[in-house]
């Protein structure tokens, strides 16, 4: 596995209020920036901000906004940011899944996509198991999963939920997730 650079970038952001006799306050937020070995850049902010850069591509989502939100009974949160289901793209999509402490994703495996996980929180403890073989990932890290190949991933973290940022090449659709 190819090393990947991440960073830390502390940002201020001004918020005024209605009224002029009430001074400004300041928010503080931290903004991660992770470059891949794939040449991906993602940040991702505390204040529910992601942005994704991969090539001549440029995206920018908040968790909050123009989104569709999936939830499993196991722990596992996706929410999904762009594809075929929120501006009709069909070439690609993009989500972010969280995983609650010692939550797990079901085995499953898409016939005709390709998926990329981008490991993006601070505490990540990770385990995606790929066709019987076991990758232990952390911050920073990337992992591709071919199509037909069954996966499953799983936050060993007893304490600390983590997320990851998946493309899905071409875009995910549920027709297309197959449980083992």
């Amino acid at each position: 596995m190819k090393k990947t650079i991440s960073m830390v970038v502390y940002s201020l952001v001004a918020i005024s209020t209605c009224r002029a006799m009430d001074r400004d306050l300041i928010e503080n937020f931290e903004t991660t920036l992770h470059i891949y070995a794939d040449k991906s850049e993602i940040s991702v902010s505390s204040n529910a901000n992601t942005t994704i850069r991969q090539g001549e591509e440029f995206l920018e989502f908040n968790d909050h906004k123009n989104v569709i939100v999936f939830n499993s009974d196991s722990g596992e949160k996706v929410i999904e940011y762009t594809g075929i289901a929120i501006d009709k793209n069909s070439e690609r999509s993009w989500a972010k899944a969280i995983f609650e402490p010692k939550a797990c994703s079901s085995k499953h495996f898409h016939k005709d996509r390709i998926e990329d996980y981008y490991i993006t929180s601070a505490l990540a403890n990770v385990l995606v198991v790929v066709d019987g073989h076991n990758h232990f990932l952390k911050t920073g890290d990337h992992l591709r999963i071919l199509a037909n190949q069954q996966h499953q991933v799983f936050n060993l973290s007893e304490t600390d939920p983590f997320s990851l940022v998946v493309k899905c090449t071409p875009s995910w659709i549920v027709e297309d997730h197959n449980l083992c």
